[in-house]
């Protein structure tokens, strides 16, 4: 099964600007669904909760908590803000094998397109590795989203303030 990608620059798609990709195997997609609407930081005296807008109905509310161990109302609202902007959309995650392909740029998107999974979108490029794999040589990209787990993202969050 074959799959088109572009890889383009920002801005007007030109025909003669892209790199045409064909996936070698089917690519694993990886999803991560909205986690939350609702982020309240507590610290050791403050809090703050930060909510998406409009407000959700109320069967499709996600409240999370989240404890650090110090920090004001501006360094919880800065946390709660940052998490709900990562928690409240879906992320999305396409790792496969194409064809050996040096020239891929990680400052440039790729179109991936994936009728079967419904993905039809412009994706980062965010990792890329060449090996070789039953006598050919062939690269594996991963597109798309990073996707942290829930102490990655809050470690990281929290060495940036």
């Amino acid at each position: 099964m074959l799959f088109n990608t572009r890889q383009f620059n920002e801005g007007t798609f030109n025909s003669f600007d892209y790199t045409e990709l064909m996936w070698v195997d089917k690519p694993i997609v990886k999803t991560q669904g909205p986690l939350a609407t609702h982020v309240t930081v507590k610290s050791d005296t403050d809090e703050y909760t930060a909510n998406n807008t409009p407000e959700p109905a109320v069967g499709i509310r996600i409240e999370r908590i989240v404890e650090i161990d110090t920090g004001d109302v501006a360094v919880c609202q800065t946390v709660a803000e940052q998490l709900l902007a990562r928690w409240s959309v879906n992320q999305v995650s396409v790792t496969g094998i194409i064809a050996l392909n040096v020239t891929l740029d990680f400052k440039k998107k790729l179109r991936i397109v994936l009728a079967w999974a419904g993905i039809d979108e412009d994706m980062i490029l965010l990792k890329k590795v060449h090996y070789i794999q039953k006598n050919q040589v062939v690269t594996e990209i991963t597109c798309g989203d990073f996707i942290l787990g829930e102490d990655e993202l809050l470690t990281r969050i929290l060495a940036t303030l």
